[in-house]
C-alpha cells in the first residue's frame, strides 16, 4: 500500500470513484472527506495506492505503529487491510456505526 500526500491533481481520478450501496455506510467519498480535511489543520489527506511504511517514515518519522478501526460488518475492507500487513489482535471498540475491529501495523525502523 502506498500513501501519497493529496494534491489537487489527484481530483480527476478521485472523482471517478464509486462505492456499491452496501459499502457506502462504511466510508465517505473523496469529495466529502477532502472538504472535512480542509477544515482541520491537523488532518493530512493522502491518496492510498498500495507502501504505507515508506510514507510514514518520510513524513512522520516518530510514528512506530498505525492503528485503524474498520467496521465489523465491512468484511471486504478487513480482508484488504489484513492483506496489506495490518494485524487483528482481537481488540474492538464501539463506533458511531457499530462495532469496529482495531487493526494495527507495526513500523520497524
Amino acid at each position: 500500500m502506498e500513501l501519497i500526500p493529496y494534491h489537487c491533481e489527484h481530483d480527476a481520478i478521485l472523482h471517478t470513484f464509486y462505492l456499491p450501496e452496501d459499502q457506502q455506510q462504511f466510508t465517505g467519498m473523496p469529495d466529502e472527506m477532502l472538504a472535512l480535511a480542509k477544515q482541520d489543520p491537523h488532518c493530512h489527506p493522502v491518496v492510498i495506492s498500495v507502501t504505507a511504511p515508506i510514507y510514514i517514515s518520510e513524513y512522520f518519522p516518530h510514528v512506530r505503529e498505525v492503528v485503524l478501526g474498520v467496521n465489523a460488518r465491512n468484511l471486504p475492507a478487513q480482508s484488504l487491510y489484513l492483506k496489506c500487513g495490518f494485524k487483528d489482535e482481537g481488540d474492538t471498540k464501539m463506533g458511531s456505526h457499530g462495532l469496529q475491529h482495531i487493526l494495527k501495523m507495526s513500523l520497524h525502523s
